[in-house]
C-alpha cells in the first residue's frame, strides 16, 4: 500500500483529525504523526473510564493503547479492499 493510501485509509479512523505518514525505502518502518481530533479521544477514553485534560489522555496507555488498535484494524481493512 502506497504512503498516500495508508494515510487515507488511517484518516477514517474518527480519532484521527490530521495524519502525516512517512516510509523510507531505507528502512523496515514507517512513521505516523497523528493529530487526534478532541470529542473522539475524549469520548473514546471515557469508554475506557479514563478521564483528564487532552494531554493526560495521549499518554494514557490504555488509549493509546486503544488507539493503536483502531488504527491497526482500519490498516488491514484497507489492505483487503
Amino acid at each position: 500500500m502506497a504512503v498516500g493510501q495508508l494515510e487515507t485509509v488511517l484518516k477514517m479512523v474518527p480519532v484521527v483529525e490530521q495524519i502525516y505518514v512517512h516510509a523510507d525505502s531505507n528502512h523496515d518502518f514507517t512513521v505516523v504523526f497523528i493529530v487526534p481530533n478532541n470529542k473522539h479521544l475524549e469520548d473514546l477514553a471515557e469508554s475506557l473510564g479514563v478521564s483528564g485534560e487532552l494531554e493526560d489522555l495521549c499518554k494514557n496507555k490504555k488509549v493509546e493503547s486503544e488507539v493503536l488498535k483502531k488504527l491497526t484494524e482500519a490498516g488491514i481493512k484497507g489492505l483487503d479492499s
